[in-house]
């Protein structure tokens, strides 16, 4: 039935007395009940149908149809938007998945005997190219978005050459970049598959997502603080027993929290990477400072 229909029926459930009678010269009755009594006297045809009286409409029709309609429109439109977050979801979902099935392709070429750890700068060029490569597959447009910050410190770029290894590694690295990534080392610098992961996904969000709307540095520092507050909230042990009730996070996320011993003896105490070179530009900046006094008190100016 259309909706031209169903105002028809509206308009004839209206009518009132004054249109029956002046318009159609047709009695019609205010009240009018029908029973199984009185429904054979009332089909003087027998054709199932009432035939005389007719009822008066009333206004309550209009109030009852536009209700209808704005009820079924309700429903209507909850179950559009219901599919449009669902798809939209699914999209998400699908994309996370691509860039994770991204991640584990790309890890056999920078680690072959799959010892799921990478030296630190082989696990930052792996970053930098699952980046690359998801944005380039999501027709992302190239720009500096895909690394909004450099990955050495250009005050550094100059004492690399000079400094010890130890040293040059941490302080010449670019503390907004490492922030970024959120990466964790062992003693002897390698980070894990999952670290790597997770900092290619932290990337990817600060720099926008998958689209081509691009994060200022403002928006990258916000996005980040979020990040960084989702990580505290999930090292809280409250956070882990509320978790733990959701069954398909439970299954899919609770061991690593509940990692045995064994488990942490392969990946041995793991420090946090944006830590080790704040130390280090810390240590730098105070060996510089140490050779300035002494360079002062040999000239007697200090």
């Amino acid at each position: 039935m259309t909706g031209e229909a169903w105002n028809e029926i509206m308009h004839a459930l209206s009518k009132k007395r004054f249109y029956f009678e002046s318009y159609r010269d047709v009695a019609c009755v205010e009240n009018f009940v029908i029973t199984a009594e009185n429904f054979e006297s009332l089909d003087v045809d027998n054709d199932g149908s009432v035939d005389d009286p007719n009822e008066c409409g009333t206004v309550m029709a209009y109030f009852y149809f536009i209700t209808y309609t704005v009820v079924v429109a309700f429903v209507i439109l909850n179950l559009v938007i219901a599919a449009i977050f669902g798809g939209y979801e699914e999209s998400l979902n699908s994309q996370v998945s691509d860039i994770i099935l991204k991640c584990v392709d790309l890890w056999r070429r920078y680690d072959p005997e799959l010892k799921m750890a990478l030296p630190l700068h082989d696990a930052l060029d792996f970053i930098d190219s699952v980046v690359e490569n998801v944005c380039r597959r999501n027709e992302v447009e190239a720009g500096p978005w895909y690394a909004p910050d450099p990955r050495w410190d250009p005050g550094y770029e100059q004492h690399r050459n000079v400094m010890s290894r130890a040293e040059s590694v941490w302080c010449c690295y670019n503390l907004s970049y490492v922030r970024v990534l959120g990466l964790y080392v062992t003693a002897d610098r390698r980070v894990s598959f999952i670290g790597a992961t997770r900092g290619v996904l932290r990337r990817i969000i600060c720099q926008g997502g998958l689209t081509n709307r691009h994060f200022d540095s403002s928006m990258r520092h916000r996005r980040i603080a979020e990040l960084e507050a989702m990580d505290a909230r999930m090292k809280r042990s409250d956070t882990r027993s509320d978790l733990g009730r959701v069954p398909w996070f439970k299954h899919a996320t609770m061991k690593w929290f509940s990692m045995g011993p064994q488990d942490s003896a392969v990946r041995g105490v793991e420090h946090l990477v944006e830590e080790q070179v704040a130390i280090a530009k810390i240590q730098v900046h105070a060996k510089r400072w140490l050779q300035r006094c002494r360079e002062r008190r040999e000239t007697g100016s200090c």
